[in-house]
């Protein structure tokens, strides 16, 4: 092989793989707002876009958009938008901007409740009366401590009683695979079932 024709596939080479290089860029920082409550930590268990990623910019907006899901697919946000950031054309590097707009985490719930078997035996065994019902209220938040973890209240006062409270952190070990869960359930019924007789 003659010395031109071989400095020309060198070039060549060279040229493609500066071509090559051209379309990818390289993550630098990832930066989070509006993540008020929810911890940083939580959110980035959930991406594949971490500094020092390299990506085709081609791939780039795949991407995004499936780390989108995943963020929305927590429950914790209602919208999430990623961005580019301080865009750096020579180094070919740039930071990625997530806005985060979170959820409403406490729900509150009323509770209603018949102590007799239906509507139909509460009217006319019961006189409809009041002291047949159970009244009281669920309330659960869905990211008490800022780190995807569920805490549920539940009490019933009336005829039947129950006081319940559950709590579970899924975060405990080190590598964010081990959680820990907890329930304290108390009920007090007035009467217990133990026949049916003539239906």
């Amino acid at each position: 092989m003659c010395r031109k024709t071989l400095l020309a596939i060198i070039v060549l080479l060279c040229g493609l793989d500066t071509s090559a290089w051209a379309q990818r860029v390289q993550i630098r920082d990832v930066q989070l707002t509006g993540n008020e409550k929810t911890r940083a930590k939580v959110i980035f268990r959930e991406l594949d876009l971490q500094p020092g990623t390299d990506i085709e910019l081609a791939e780039l907006e795949a991407r995004f958009e499936k780390n989108r899901l995943q963020l929305l697919s927590t429950g914790l946000f209602n919208d999430v938008v990623l961005n580019l950031s301080n865009y750096d054309a020579d180094s070919q590097k740039t930071d990625i901007l997530i806005a985060l707009e979170e959820n409403w985490y406490l729900f509150p719930v009323p509770i209603f409740e018949l102590a007799d078997r239906n509507f139909t035996v509460w009217i006319k065994e019961q006189g409809a009366r009041l002291n047949r019902t159970n009244i009281g209220f669920r309330l659960g938040h869905y990211n008490f401590s800022g780190s995807r973890d569920p805490f549920r209240v539940k009490v019933h006062f009336g005829y039947t009683r129950k006081y319940e409270v559950t709590y579970d952190y899924p975060y405990l070990a080190l590598d964010n695979t081990l959680g820990l869960g907890g329930s304290v359930f108390y009920s007090e019924n007035r009467e217990i079932a133990f026949a049916t007789l003539n239906n």
